[in-house]
């Protein structure tokens, strides 16, 4: 989840919409997977989608998108997600070593 995504939804929806409990609200909402989920979720929420919620809700899905997207770096070398590695990540970094040698099959003793 983008930090930055969070606090500002948190803002929007406390100050524009005078929301209590955004943080909570929030968290769920960002744990959506779905365009349109997310946009019927918060539609409801707002009890409709029209003027300055409509604004809001397209500028909520503009930078979830964004965020929904992995960024690479200028020189193309890495990749940054919003997500945290997977224990499956550490897992094949410690199986691979740091400089990247394959791991030998096991001697099997007969």
């Amino acid at each position: 989840m983008s930090e930055s995504l969070f606090q500002w939804c948190v803002e929007q929806l406390h100050h524009r919409f005078g929301l209590e409990a955004c943080e909570d609200i929030v968290k769920y909402i960002l744990t959506i997977e779905n365009r349109e989920e997310l946009e019927e979720y918060v539609g409801d929420l707002l009890q409709g989608t029209d003027g300055r919620k409509r604004h809001f809700l397209d500028e909520l899905l503009k930078r979830w998108e964004r965020s929904q997207r992995p960024s690479v770096d200028p020189a193309g070398l890495f990749v940054r997600t919003e997500s945290a590695p997977s224990a499956a990540d550490f897992e094949r970094k410690a199986v691979l070593g740091v400089l990247g040698e394959k791991p030998q099959p096991p001697v099997l003793q007969t």
